[in-house]
């Protein structure tokens, strides 16, 4: 007979394991998403469960009637978290207000354990009653219950039946109603045996613990499976953003790229105009020669005074391809073919485009280190360098007799390349230091310079995963710009 209360003592026990590890599972699901706060309560009145599995335990295992009655009292304490518990997550899961149902169901547990472990006498005769089992095999004791103690199990069982009533009226709101609807039911059948037991009408094992885990399972079942299918929704959902930041992004970079390319072009206007100048010289020169060449083509004696201009003519119109080409080159509105590029030999075409603009200004000075290839485009890592070296020379006053200098400089830096462009210019004012970047901001005269060009240099700078930076004083100005390197070598061109 021992065996047999041992093993319904571990039944009970192992019921309220079971209950146990619903709570945790979801009070882990509670702590993952923060905003499904029925896992937390649904968890809570699990840990009631435990607490009213353990004890049926202790009632099995009872030998005297201090003991059985101590045991009825943790059962009875049980219903404090089990109802609050309970109908907070009905609430939750419905999505309704019951605090109608909450407050008084709330008032009702509280006052039943305070009556329990203030005043017991009101709960308990103090006599024992010797249940039995025998289909089970099953012998325990109990302490007999007062007539208020079977009168307040009425209002207990009216509230499971308040909950089954208002899953019904909204079961059309719920996902496999009749799975929900009956487990409830199968614990109200269960919380009435238990009642009945209780205040012995008839003798049966207690088995509100177990009805309880069966609703606590389903339930679970049915919230772990809307908290994954909420992943699955979420995947497909960031999948959608992906494809959407995507289609931004590039709209966006096309956006930019027209920026670019508008200051490319207003860059190549202010350009133009000094180039004309660059471009008349030699062209004037091949004229020249030209003119001569054809006086002493006639004349054997002039041969090679004739080879000679034919030869500076070629040199003079080579130049301007050269000029032309070059500058045509910035002006191109498409974007180069992205691959590793050779900072080096980027700004080696780019300063005879700006060599003009030097005059009457500045000198320039190049220093090029030995540097790794960088990943990008070259026609805009070109307009960098273009705009950055026009940035510096028109800070210096023009026709200013202290000899100035624009220096640019290029060396390796861990995990990438670094090109510096200093001047020896007045500097920046620090009170407009904070605006270098802006669109539209700019210190020349109106009229002269859009004030995107240090803007779209950032954005471009930016672009390639790299970094810009300028220090300024009333010494000069430098502009440092660090680009990561690439793996690949460049291409021969």
């Amino acid at each position: 007979m021992q065996q047999t209360m041992g093993s319904a003592s571990v039944i009970s026990i192992s019921l309220g394991v079971a209950a146990l590890c619903a709570a945790l599972l979801n009070l882990g699901l509670h702590r993952l998403g923060r905003r499904s706060r029925e896992h937390f309560w649904l968890a809570v009145a699990a840990l009631g469960i435990v607490q009213l599995a353990v004890g049926n335990a202790l009632v099995y295992s009872a030998e005297t009637l201090v003991e059985a009655e101590a045991a009825q009292v943790v059962s009875l304490v049980a219903c404090v978290p089990l109802i609050i518990g309970f109908l907070r997550f009905v609430s939750l899961f419905l999505g309704i207000r019951i605090r109608w149902l909450e407050i008084p169901a709330g008032l009702f547990s509280a006052a039943i354990v305070a009556t329990a472990l203030l005043r017991p006498e009101l709960l308990f005769t103090g006599e024992i009653v010797q249940a039995r089992i025998p289909a089970l095999g099953l012998d325990f004791i109990e302490s007999r219950l007062t007539t208020l103690a079977g009168i307040l199990f009425l209002p207990f069982l009216s509230i499971f039946l308040a909950v089954i009533v208002l899953f019904w009226r909204n079961r059309r709101t719920m996902e496999q109603p009749g799975l929900l609807i009956g487990s409830a039911v199968l614990w109200l059948v269960t919380a009435t045996n238990d009642s009945l037991v209780g205040i012995g009408v008839y003798r049966a094992p207690y088995l509100m613990a177990t009805g309880y885990v069966l609703f606590l399972l389903a339930f679970t079942f049915f919230l772990v499976r809307r908290f994954v299918d909420g992943l699955d929704a979420l995947e497909a959902d960031s999948d959608d953003l992906r494809l959407l930041v995507e289609e931004r992004t590039e709209k966006l970079r096309q956006k930019d790229m027209q920026v670019a390319h508008g200051a490319r072009m207003a860059t190549v206007g202010t350009l133009a105009a000094g180039l004309a100048k660059e471009i008349q010289l030699p062209l004037e020169d091949a004229t020249d020669r030209l003119d001569s060449a054809a006086s002493r083509f006639e004349q054997p004696a002039e041969r090679e005074a004739f080879e000679a201009s034919l030869m500076n003519a070629r040199e003079g119109v080579d130049q301007i391809r050269t000029i032309v080409t070059r500058l045509l080159h910035v002006a191109r509105r498409d974007t180069g073919r992205q691959g590793p590029v050779d900072l080096n030999q980027v700004i080696e075409e780019v300063l005879p485009i700006v060599g003009h603009e030097a005059r009457g200004r500045a000198v320039l000075d190049t220093s090029l280190g030995h540097l790794p290839t960088v990943q990008g485009d070259e026609r805009l890592l070109g307009q960098i360098v273009l705009n950055l070296v026009l940035n510096a020379l028109h800070a210096t006053p023009e026709e200013d007799t202290r000899g100035h200098r624009v220096e640019i400089s290029t060396r390796t830096t861990p995990g990438g390349a670094r090109i510096v462009v200093s001047d020896t210019g007045p500097g920046i004012p620090e009170e407009l230091q904070n605006r270098v970047f802006e669109p539209f901001f700019t210190t020349r005269p109106p009229g002269e310079g859009s004030g995107l060009g240090l803007t779209v240099t950032r954005q471009i700078v930016e672009r390639h995963r790299g970094q810009i930076e300028f220090q300024s004083s009333p010494q000069g100005t430098t502009f440092i710009v660090d680009l990561p390197a690439s793996d690949a070598r460049p291409e021969p061109r």
